[in-house]
């Protein structure tokens, strides 16, 4: 757990949390995460958090506005990691959600063997497109991971509920995702889908890695899914193939690593515009 603290109303500008204790419930309710700066979050849990509940956030940041960061290897380790606590991060409720970024308003990334599982997330939305996220939701990481990203069992019982996107990306899996729920996720405006694995595919200088698309899933429900956006980013490598037509789809696994796979996977009520694809 994280800080004996309880409801409070703050004005949020980069908040970092690390684990100092387990005795109670932080609350950060009607908070205005407002920072421009490359690489500012607006909240950051780190790992070891645990019975967290985060309501209301608005504004505009520079980088993630709502962020999970469970790193496991790194300087992350030294810096947050606190002895006799263990990294996993868990039991955490996300809710309403209105903001705007280039990055993701709400982003699970959990490497190098730490978990994270019981995670609640409800009514996330863009609230404009000054900056357009590349992801409205993010669950998993494919880039930033010392030995290897999640595998199954690290990311488990994560629900999904109410994501609206109105440009660039709406829902991003990457890593590995178990035992999970998705449910009504509207894909509007220039979203280039509702659902997707797509990543752009090459060598990343400063990190020295190749960030890749793709995620193995077992046991995960995704429903109640419409997608009715225009395509609008088709350049961005992030997005699309540079200079590849794409017409959007609800739900885009076109980058999938060789060893991916899906199991019990369920797609239910999945619905798309006259001329886009369902699923590519």
């Amino acid at each position: 757990m994280c800080w004996r603290i309880f409801p409070v109303i703050i004005s949020v500008i980069g908040l970092s949390i690390k684990p100092i204790a387990q005795t109670a419930e932080l609350r950060i309710l009607d908070s205005t995460a407002v920072s421009l700066s490359p690489n500012q979050d607006g909240i950051d849990v780190r790992a070891g958090c645990s019975n967290i509940y985060i309501n209301n956030i608005t504004g505009r940041t520079g980088d993630d506005v709502v962020a999970l960061s469970g790193f496991g290897a790194g300087s992350d380790v030294e810096r947050y990691s606190v002895e006799g606590i263990s990294p996993d991060i868990h039991d955490i409720t996300i809710t309403n959600v209105f903001a705007d970024t280039n990055y993701s308003l709400v982003v699970l990334r959990n490497t190098d063997g730490v978990k994270m599982y019981r995670i609640w997330i409800e009514n996330i939305r863009t609230s404009d497109c000054l900056y357009g996220p590349r992801s409205v939701v993010r669950i998993g990481e494919n880039l930033y991971f010392k030995e290897r990203t999640s595998i199954i069992g690290e990311t488990y019982d994560i629900t999904v509920r109410g994501v609206y996107s109105l440009c660039r990306g709406t829902i991003f899996i990457g890593g590995a995702l178990m035992n999970s729920h998705i449910s009504d996720v509207y894909a509007g405006g220039t979203s280039m889908s509702a659902v997707s694995t797509f990543a752009k595919n090459r060598l990343e200088p400063r990190q020295h890695k190749i960030a890749w698309g793709g995620a193995t899933m077992e046991n995960v429900v995704i429903e109640n899914v419409y997608y009715n956006g225009a395509a609008g980013h088709c350049d961005e490598e992030w997005m699309n193939e540079p200079g590849t037509p794409f017409s959007g789809c609800a739900l885009d696994f076109r980058r999938m690593r060789p060893d991916d796979y899906l199991k019990n996977v369920v797609f239910r009520d999945i619905f798309s515009k006259v001329d886009s694809e369902l699923f590519m």
